[in-house]
Parts: C-alpha cells; structure tokens; sequence
C-alpha cells in the first residue's frame, strides 16, 4: 500500500511539473525582459455565444487566469482560439398569406417569416424586407350618390347621402354649397318668410337708389331690396359697409348692378354673399379686408376685380361670360387653392393671383389670354403646377412666377414666343420644363436660381439673355437643337455660333480650348459653384469683368502661355494691358510691386477670403469687388496710397474733392471720424451685434446693411438731430436686428430711424 501512495504522490508531482512548465515556456519573458514565474494553470470556464441565423457563434471554452491560455471544454486540450460555431441560417417555416386592403386600413403581401428571428421574406422573390415594404395601402372610399336628405332652401343649403362602394355600412354626408334664392313678395321671401332689409341708407342716383349705408338697420344678415321709395336699387355705394364688423352675409337682389370701392371692406364678420343675377361691376378692394369664404359669380359679370386680400376666401367660381380678371383681383388671397381660368377669358392682369400663400394649381384650360401679364403668380410660394398647353399664349411677362418655390410643372403652349425678364426666377422646385418650338426669345434671369438640370435650346430660338440661366445650381446640361442659327452647345456651354463668344455656362460646363471660342460674356458663369479650376486658352481675347462673377470656389487659375490679353499672377487673372485683375481667388495675395495697379468691379466676390490688403500701388478697386466676401476678417491699405486708406477695419475711397465714402467693412469694423458717405452693401451680410458709426456720416447709402440679421445696437457718436439729418437710402437697414440707435443725447427705434 505504502508503494502505491507513492507512485500516485510522484504522478501528481509530474503533472504540475507539466502545468509550470508549459506556462513557463509560454510566456518565459516579461516586457521588461525579466522571467515569469512557473505557475500552475487555473481555469475558468467562460460562456459562449449562441450564433444566429446571420451571425457566427463562440462555444464555451476555458481561459487561465494566468497566462490567458485557452482549452476545450469538452476535452481540456490547450486551443489557439474558441471554436467558432456557424451561422444558423434562416428556417422558413411559416408562410403568412396576404391580408387585402379595405377601405379604411392598410392591407399586407403575402411574407415568410423566420420561426427563428423573426427576418421577413417576399413571398415572390424570396428576398428579405422590411414590414414597410409589405403594406398595400388603404384603398380609400368610392363614394356614390345615393340620396337626398334635405332639399336646399333660401336659408340650408341641400344636404346628400353618399354610400361606399367597397362597403354599404360606411356613409358620409355632404353639403353643396348653393342656396336658393330668395323669392320676395311684398318685402318679404314667401320661402323662409324673411323679410327684406329695413332701415337702410339710400341715395338717389338719377331715377335710381344705391345703398349708401346702414342707417337704422340692425340686421347681421343683409337682404337688399329690389326697390326702394318705388325705384329700383341697383348699386351699393363707396364704403357703404367699411369697416361693419357685425355682418355676416349680403344677399343682393338682381337689379344691384355695380358694387363700389371699399364697399364691404373690413367687414370682418361677413363670410356669405349671393350677388344675384345682375351684377356687372364689383370696383377693386370693394371686399379687402373681409371673410368672405366662396365666391360664385354670376353670368352677368365680365370683368371681374375686387377681391384683393380676401384672405380666407378659399374657392372662386366664374360666370359663364367673364372675358376679364383685372389687375390684383386676387392678390393676397391667402386661403385660395385651386383656379380654373373658364375659357371665354382673354386677359388676365398684372399681380391677378400673386402672393397668394395657398395657391397649387392653376388651369387655363382653353382660354383665350395672350399673354400671361407680368407679375400674375408673384410669390406664390404654393403654386406646383400650372397648365397653359391649351392657351394661345405668346408671351409669358415679367416676374409672372417670381419666387413660386413649390412649382414643379408648367406646361408651355405652342404658340408661346418670349420669356420676359426673371419669369421663373427662383423657381428652385422646377426640374425641367419643355421649351416650344415656337420659342424666339428669353430674357434676363428668366429661369435664374430655377431647379432646372438640362435645357434644350429650340431651333427657332434667337435671343437669350446673358443670364437667362444664372445661379441654377442643379443645371448640368445644355443642349441646342439643330439648325439654330444664332447658337450652338459645346462643353455644356452655350455659345454664339458667330461671335464664338459663351453666353452661358452651367454646373457641368467644360470651357472648350479651341478657337472655336474666343471671349465669355458678362455673368456667363455666374455662381457656379464647381468650377474649382479656370484655364484661358491662348484663343481668349474678350472676357468681360463680370464673366466669372460669384464663382467664390476657384482654387486656380492658369492662362495659356500664348494668350496676349491675358496673364496669372498670384493665382488671380489679370489684363495684361491695364494690369486690372478680373477674378482672383481666396488664397490670392496683390502684390506691391505695381504689376496689379486695379481690381475690377467683382474680382473677389464670392471668395472666402479673410484679409483684404490694398497695396499703395492700387489706383482703383471696383466698388462691388469684396461683394458676399462673408469671412473677411480684416482690411488693411498700405501706408502711401493716393486713393484708398484703411480706418476702422474699414477700406475708404478719397474723391478729388476730399469727400470720404466707406466701401467695404467686416465683422469687426467701425465707422471712423472723417467718413461721409457708407456705400451701397457696404456692411452687408456681417454678423456684428453693434456698430460705431462717427458723427460725421452725412449719407448711408441704400442696402448699406441690408442681412445684418444680428444687429441690435447702432451707437451713433453725435445727436438725435444729426442722426435724423442723415441722408439714408433705400432698404438701408433692410433685414436687419431690431436695433436701437444710441446716440449722445437720446435713442432712436429700428421704426423711427
């Protein structure tokens, strides 16, 4: 016995030997260069992770705690790493049928379902989805007529039943919006037994009355008379009704043939009016003010005007004979969704539907107009479709959807001629548009800052501005229809076939090298925000100062070494005679050695550029030069120049009479003692809270600080008097802080100033 406890005694020994030496040899050698010490190991068991249908697993394992060695669980031999268990992969076990749509709730496709995930598979295609995917939507109500439930009367209005196709037990009422009208006899409607309005101020026109006023009467729910005193009422004087804030609804007999101005203006209450069947003239503003919410006009009426800034009128239905909408018939009608233009009318008037905030969608059908009147849609900001594709149109005017941000789709007619100046502009929504083979002309900024990404030039068109197209940041594309004879397209820039000159350039334009190229016109390229590199061929002769205009990411700027117009220096482009720069980029440095003498009206404007130094060999710079140069930090002037001087953080122009006017300041800029006049922009844009400004300012020119969002403090150093004395010009603090002038004696409100 005594023989077998100790061979056991020495197999123990041995296996610990085993245990420190394989730990030993393991890790024999510390980081420091010592040894670790022989240890035994000691084991603990770590979790695994269960894999997935997608993912890999780990299965349990053991780890020592003190050489970090890893063993099998199963076996308890030494392992590199834990055995990775596989992916599982998707069990599709579980087919859930389609579930249709109804009227009201959304139905789903036939899907798989994982039992063991959950992951959702088409039931065509077998392809994972997501539960959004699967939705059918809800069909929605096909309603049908089914009865009447109360007649209208001179007083209700009729009242159906519609019943649902897909579903009998769904039902909805509605009521039209007609009444009938009343029938009076002796003062008094024999349907509903109202009598006719008493107490009213007349005057007597010829052999005639006009309701001139309310007089004694108290009713809210105005019934004029057919006669009065035995004559026939046929009109409703100027601001009979202004500013009535009792009423709320007119019915007007038909003998009333003519409405006045201002009528019924600021009737505030009044929301309901029947004009009867003989009205022939509503003057304009005779509703302005009121709350008036629909409008059926009648046969007899043809010109139509009168409701400017109705603005809870939400629906407009003409009369069969309506051949005229006058000027700002409509305008600031704010509740107004949908026109439908009948097609006996053969104008319609400047401002007819603008700044109208609710209007989307308009349909001429197939009127007669001629021409869309210069600012019909302005600032609609609603307005998304627009279709004259039936009209006879010729000419679309002036600013006709200036700022209709939200129209996405006009449709042109083909007899349509000319585009006037900024028909489109920022119409930032529109993609694309089909120009008509008609097409003769398209004037300044027609479609500038518009959503466009390509343009095709018609054949028959001859005339387009110079920056007809400008600032369209999405425009990629231009392309010219074979046998224009006036342009072509090359590069994505259209080009004057005969002047070899470029009109315009677009986002995706590439300047053509050859000579079939020889100048860019002014505002070619203005805004473009990707081109980044500018290379003049040595065909270039005739580049206009403004060619390149707001193009503020050019990084670099290379001229041909045969070109003898032009040069580079300090990465800006220069005329080679008059040493002017043209365009100059962010990182360009005017040198002081007299080879620049001038900038150009717009050479820097755009560029984030932050220190302005004006060497005193500068005899003229451009007074929109730093234009929307937004990260200017500082202004400096070199001591010498004969012209320009720096004060205040500010660059300041001498005139030969001693006169001192500030051209361009900064963030963190001041008016010194000794300026006269602030020019035009001067400070636009910058972000400064206050601003010190000398007594000496006699002029604050127009847009001086227009965009200065964040002023709220103009310290003025001399008097109220002085302050009010200043000349200052138009929107010279337009969209600015609501600010106080501070100055040595009182202040002076954003309002008074």
């Amino acid at each position: 016995m005594k023989k077998f406890y100790l061979s056991f005694l020495f197999f123990v020994i041995a296996l610990c030997a085993a245990g420190f030496t394989a730990c030993a040899q393991s890790q024999d050698t510390k980081e420091d260069g010592g040894k670790v010490e022989p240890h035994s190991h000691i084991l603990v068991y770590e979790d695994g992770v269960s894999p997935t249908c997608t993912e890999s697993g780990i299965a349990g394992y053991n780890i020592c705690e003190g050489c970090g060695k890893f063993f099998s669980a199963q076996t308890g031999e030494e392992i590199e790493q834990p055995e990775t268990l596989p992916a599982l992969g998707h069990s599709y076990l579980r087919l859930v049928p389609r579930v249709e749509p109804t009227c009201t709730a959304e139905g789903t496709e036939a899907y798989y379902e994982c039992e063991r995930c959950g992951a959702l598979f088409s039931g065509e295609t077998g392809e994972e989805i997501s539960e959004d995917e699967l939705i059918i939507p809800e069909l929605g109500h096909i309603w049908q007529f089914s009865r009447v439930l109360s007649p209208a009367t001179c007083v209700s209005p009729e009242m159906d039943e519609y019943v649902c196709l897909r579903n009998g037990e769904h039902t909805m009422t509605k009521e039209l919006n007609s009444l009938l009208r009343h029938s009076y006899d002796q003062g008094v409607c024999t349907m509903c037994g109202k009598p006719e309005s008493e107490g009213l101020e007349y005057t007597l026109q010829g052999d005639c009355y006009v309701v001139s006023g309310m007089g004694t009467c108290t009713d809210i729910r105005l019934h004029i008379p057919y006669t009065y005193n035995g004559r026939p009422v046929v009109g409703i004087a100027d601001e009979a009704f202004l500013g009535n804030t009792s009423i709320i609804s007119v019915t007007l007999p038909d003998t009333v043939r003519s409405i006045g101005y201002y009528a019924f203006s600021d009737c505030t209450s009044l929301r309901d009016i029947d004009f009867g069947e003989g009205l022939i003239e509503i003057d304009g503003l005779a509703f302005v003010g009121s709350s008036i919410t629909r409008v059926d006009l009648p046969d007899s009426l043809t010109i139509v005007d009168g409701f400017y800034g109705c603005e809870e009128l939400e629906s407009v239905s003409f009369g069969r004979n309506v051949v005229e909408i006058l000027s700002s018939a409509f305008e600031y009608c704010n509740s107004l969704e949908y026109i439908d233009i009948p097609s006996s009318v053969y104008r319609v008037g400047s401002f007819a539907f603008a700044h109208c905030a609710n209007l989307r969608e308009v349909d001429f059908g197939g009127s007669e107009i001629e021409s869309l009147e210069n600012f019909m849609f302005y600032e609609s900001p609603s307005l998304e479709s627009v279709d004259l594709s039936g009209t006879s149109i010729e000419y679309i005017g002036n600013s006709a959807f200036y700022t209709c941000s939200s129209l996405s789709q006009v449709l042109l007619p083909d007899t349509l001629e000319g585009i006037d100046v900024q028909a489109f502009y920022n119409c930032s929504s529109l993609k694309s548009i089909d120009l008509p083979a008609s097409l003769r002309y398209i004037n300044a900024v027609a479609f500038s800052g518009a959503g466009l990404t390509s343009v095709a030039i018609p054949a028959a068109t001859v005339s387009i501005n110079k920056n007809a197209f400008s600032r369209c940041p999405e425009l990629v594309e231009f392309n010219v229809e074979e046998g224009n004879p006036v342009y072509h397209s090359d590069g994505n820039c259209l080009i004057n076939t005969a002047e070899k000159m470029i009109v315009l350039g677009c986002e995706g334009s590439v300047i053509p090298r050859d000579e079939s190229v020889i100048g860019i016109y002014s505002w070619a390229f203005d805004g473009i925000s990707n081109l980044t590199e500018l290379y003049i061929s040595e065909h270039m002769t005739d580049i206009d100062i403004f060619a390149f205009v707001y193009c503020g990411n050019i990084q670099k700027i290379e001229v041909a070494e045969g070109n003898t117009v032009y040069c580079t220096i300090n990465n800006m482009l220069v005329l080679r005679e008059s040493k002017y720069v043209i365009r100059a980029c962010a990182d360009s440095v005017i040198p002081s050695d007299g080879s620049i003498l001038g900038l150009c009206d717009g050479a820097f404007t755009g560029c984030a550029v932050k220190n302005v130094y004006i060497p005193a060999c500068i005899k003229f710079v451009g007074p929109n030069s730093f234009d929307d140069c937004t990260q200017i930090e500082s202004i400096t002037v070199e001591e010498g120049n004969e012209h320009y001087y720096g004060a205040g953080n500010c660059l300041m122009e001498r005139d030969a009479s001693g006169e001192t006017t500030l051209i361009k300041g900064c963030d963190n800029s001041y008016v010194a003692e000794g300026v006269d006049i602030i020019r035009h922009e001067a400070f636009k844009d910058c972000d400064f809270k206050s601003i010190t400004i000398a007594s000496t300012v006699k002029e604050i020119s127009s847009f001086a600080f227009q965009d200065c969002t964040q002023l709220t403090e103009i310290i003025f150093e001399g008097t109220v008097e002085e302050w009010n004395a200043v000349e200052k010009g138009d929107g010279w603090d337009i969209n600015t802080g609501e600010y106080v002038v501070r100055c040595v004696d009182g202040i002076v409100e954003k309002s008074a100033a």
